[in-house]
């Protein structure tokens, strides 16, 4: 819990949003919930009907939820030592790869209920869930405290003490109440807000079923993830696209915790083992995951200056397609510019013609 709670704190160190601009993150937060949901339909679906030791709906949405986050550790590590901090790409997959973890943990409280049915104990969760992100929202990054490697160990092991604190003393004998398991991924994701059994699973699939349930599976999550492909038209060609796309790829931390979270809920057999060795798999691929996305950029690139396309910075939309600006308001200046030319000009002139 505590190394959990420590990853969780440097990806929420990495999170930030214009407040200002709030309502273009609507529509990014739904295509990252749509890009953390197809894979996770997809692999619980998989654990249901496909493999030999089939998990009940509910044990299985929970296990297939560690298809749904990308890294956003290994991601925005990755692209920016691939050159590609100040790309369209990176700026988008931030938010996305956030704002999909920031689902993954939201989805956790109905997926408790859907297993151990509602109790009014998980309302108290609820509650500490949405305090936790309205203060996120009013003081992101509001504090100015220390961040260094050993600052934020220290704040992971206080966060999952608290967390185990607050089950343990729930859950006395003494309390009229069940045990409160408010999961670590969340008040660690709002601490780095604040700063500016595999044998037994095993059994059931010989080495070649497993390997092949582990390749399927593992292409159902990335094909989960496509969906940002159809978005973002006017910011970006395809190659941009399917570059976005690819880098929502690698899973890591967040998927890590829910697998750790499946196992303490009881949760066995082959579709575990599945999960682990996807994960594994996935963590190997990540590498390659992040040199095509470089190598579409360059692409997406090359394309763009062959068309004369010249894209906004910030916001990918093209200001000049085919030699031609699209900028109304540099279109504007430069008439402007125009005119006050010709008046300088028959100043100049009369001027002149006074003197004569």
């Amino acid at each position: 819990m505590t190394c959990l709670s420590f990853i969780m704190i440097n990806v929420g160190y990495e999170f930030d949003i214009d407040k200002e601009r709030w309502r273009t993150y609507i529509q990014d937060y739904l295509i990252a919930m749509t890009a953390a949901g197809f894979p996770w339909i997809f692999v619980a679906v998989w654990f249901v009907f496909v493999v030999p030791s089939p998990l009940p709906w509910g044990d299985a949405l929970l296990a297939a939820r560690f298809a749904a986050p990308t890294s956003a550790g290994i991601l925005f590590s990755m692209l920016e030592a691939a050159g590609m901090k100040d790309t369209w790409l990176f700026r988008k997959a931030r938010v996305l790869a956030i704002f999909d973890d920031l689902d993954t943990v939201l989805l956790m409280i109905p997926l408790k209920v859907a297993l151990v049915g509602f109790k009014w104990e998980l309302s108290l969760e609820l509650l500490a869930v949405f305090s936790l992100l309205l203060l996120s929202w009013s003081k992101l990054h509001a504090f100015r405290i220390p961040c260094s490697w050993n600052y934020t160990a220290l704040y992971a092991v206080f966060v999952a003490g608290s967390v185990e604190a607050l089950a343990y003393l729930s859950g006395h004998e003494g309390v009229p109440m069940e045990a409160v398991h408010l999961e670590v991924l969340l008040p660690a994701f709002a601490v780095g807000f604040l700063e500016g059994s595999a044998e037994e699973a095993a059994a059931d699939l010989s080495v070649g079923q497993l390997g092949v349930h582990v390749l399927l599976v593992s292409l159902l999550m990335v094909v989960g993830k496509m969906f940002p492909l159809f978005c973002y038209r006017k910011e970006a060609n395809i190659r941009a696209r399917l570059a976005l796309a690819l880098g929502m790829c690698p899973r890591g931390e967040v998927g890590a915790g829910v697998i750790v979270i499946s196992i303490a809920f009881g949760i066995c057999g082959p579709c575990i083992t599945i999960a682990v060795m996807c994960l594994a798999l996935n963590l190997v691929a990540s590498s390659f995951f992040i040199m095509g996305v470089k190598k579409l950029v360059e692409r997406a690139e090359m394309d763009d200056t062959r068309h004369g396309i010249v894209r906004d910075e910030k916001t990918g939309i093209p200001i000049v397609e085919g030699g031609i600006s699209n900028n109304n308001d540099n279109n504007n200046n430069n008439n402007t510019l125009k005119v006050v030319e010709v008046v300088e000009n028959v100043e100049r002139k009369l001027e002149a013609d006074r003197r004569v």
